[in-house]
C-alpha cells in the first residue's frame, strides 16, 4: 500500500487479551492530580518486567468529576483479574493514598468489578467511615492530612493489549519526528494509552533468547546495526526503527487510534433531502486532519453544509472509510476513488462507486441505483456474499 509516498505494509501487528480498567484521581488542584497520576503510572511500560501497562488518559475538568474538583484518568492493564487487583491495591494505596488532597474514585461502568476502596478502607484500622454517593458506596479512611476517599468497587472489562506498528526510515532524526506526530495525534483518542516514555519504543523485544534465564531479548530482526549478521526484515537504507505500542479498552479504540479508519457515523434526526458526498473518498481523506475531514464540502439538496453538520467524525488522516446509519439518501459516495477502502454498514444511496479507478467497496447493505457507474477499475464487493 502506497499513500502519499510511504510504502506501508499492513501485515505487522501485535495484540492479545488484557484486562483493563479506568479510574478517576481528584485533588485540590490540578498539580496533585497529576503528581499523583505521574507516580502512579510510573514503572508500568510492560507486562513482561513491570506486572502491568498504564497510563494517564486525559485530564478531566471540574463539571465532570464526582467531588467537582479537578482530576486526571488513568488506565491500567494486566493479564488478568488477580493481577489487576494486586496492582490496584499496590498503586492507588501506595501512590494515590499517600498524595495530598487527592481522592480516586471508578470511571468505568462494568458488571465485573472489584474492591479496591472495600479493602483499601482497612488502613484506617477501624475508625474508616462508609458513604453513598449518588449511589455508590465510598468509604472514608482517615490520613493525617485529614481522610483519604476511596470508591468502593472498580470496574473491569476484557480489554486489548499490544497493538503496534513500526516506522522504519533511513534518517534517524526524521524516524524520531514522524513517530512523535503519530503519537501527538493518538494521544487524542479516549479509552487508550501508549505507555512507552514519550509513547515510543526504541528498545522492542522478541519472546526468546539465547540465555535461559531471559524470557525476552533485543528485535534482532528490525536491529539496524546488525542487519548483516542476522535474518532481518529490514530492506534498503533504513538506519532507524521506533515502534508505537498501543493499549485500549475495546478493538475500536485501538483502530481509531492507529488512524486505521475514519468513521462516519450519521447524526440522528437528520431529514431525507437527498445529499450529494462526492467527497467522501479515502484518497481525499489521506492526510487531512479531524477538522479538515468535518470542514469537507457535501450538498443537501441546494445548500453547501460541512460535512461535520450531517456526520460525526471519527478519526483522522486514513485510507479506510466505515460509514453507518440509513444512508439511502446519500449519493455520489466513492465517486471516482483513487485507493484506500469504503466500508458501508447500512443501505446506500445512487451512484455509490461511480467512476472508481482504484480500491475497494464493501457493503453490507442495500446499493441503490448506478452502483459502480462507469467504474474503471477497484473491487465492489458485499460483505456476506
Amino acid at each position: 500500500m502506497l499513500i502519499n509516498g510511504v510504502e506501508i505494509e499492513d501485515t505487522f501487528a501485535e495484540a492479545f487479551q488484557m484486562t483493563g480498567d479506568c479510574f478517576l484521581i481528584t485533588a485540590r488542584n490540578e498539580k496533585w492530580a497529576l503528581e499523583a497520576a505521574r507516580k502512579v503510572t510510573g514503572f508500568a511500560t510492560s507486562v513482561i518486567a513491570c506486572g502491568c501497562k498504564t497510563g494517564i488518559e486525559e485530564g478531566v475538568k471540574e463539571d465532570e468529576t464526582p467531588d467537582g474538583r479537578p482530576g486526571v484518568n488513568v488506565l491500567l492493564f494486566t493479564m488478568g483479574p488477580k493481577g489487576m487487583e494486586k496492582q490496584l491495591l499496590d498503586r492507588v494505596g501506595q501512590c494515590i493514598m499517600t498524595c495530598p488532597t487527592t481522592a480516586c474514585f471508578n470511571n468505568l461502568e462494568s458488571e465485573e468489578k472489584l474492591k479496591i476502596g472495600g479493602k483499601l478502607r482497612y488502613f484506617g484500622d477501624g475508625f474508616q467511615i462508609s458513604k453513598l454517593l449518588e449511589g455508590k458506596r465510598l468509604w472514608r479512611v482517615p490520613v493525617m492530612e485529614g481522610e483519604f476517599l476511596v470508591e468502593e468497587s472498580f470496574g473491569i472489562k476484557q480489554a486489548i493489549g499490544g497493538g503496534n506498528f513500526l516506522i522504519l526510515v533511513e534518517n534517524p532524526e526524521i524516524t524520531l519526528k514522524a513517530t512523535e506526530q503519530a503519537v501527538e495525534a493518538m494521544e487524542k483518542v479516549r479509552g487508550t494509552i501508549m505507555p512507552f516514555p514519550g509513547g515510543i519504543v526504541r528498545r522492542g523485544s522478541k519472546t526468546s533468547s539465547r540465555y535461559k534465564f531471559l524470557k525476552a531479548s533485543t528485535n534482532t530482526a528490525f536491529c539496524p546495526t546488525i542487519k548483516r549478521l542476522v535474518e532481518s526484515q529490514i530492506l534498503g537504507e533504513v538506519n532507524s526503527v521506533l515502534e508505537i505500542v498501543i493499549d485500549g479498552l475495546s478493538e475500536e479504540a485501538i483502530r481509531e487510534a492507529k488512524m486505521d479508519e475514519v468513521r462516519l457515523i450519521l447524526k440522528a434526526g437528520m431529514k431525507n433531502i437527498p445529499v450529494e458526498a462526492e467527497t467522501i473518498r479515502p484518497d481525499i481523506f489521506t492526510g487531512k486532519s479531524h477538522e479538515e475531514i468535518e470542514a469537507l464540502p457535501l450538498y443537501q439538496g441546494n445548500r453547501e453544509v460541512p460535512l461535520g453538520e450531517l456526520f460525526e467524525v471519527r478519526g483522522e488522516r486514513a485510507s479506510r472509510i466505515r460509514l453507518s446509519g440509513d444512508l439511502s439518501h446519500i449519493k455520489k459516495i466513492g465517486w471516482g476513488m483513487k485507493e484506500g477502502r469504503i466500508i458501508i454498514q447500512g443501505n446506500v444511496g445512487m451512484h455509490f462507486g461511480a467512476d472508481m479507478r482504484d480500491g475497494e467497496i464493501l457493503v453490507e447493505g442495500d446499493a441503490s441505483d448506478w452502483l459502480g457507474g462507469e467504474m474503471k477499475g477497484g473491487l465492489i464487493s458485499p460483505v456476506n456474499g
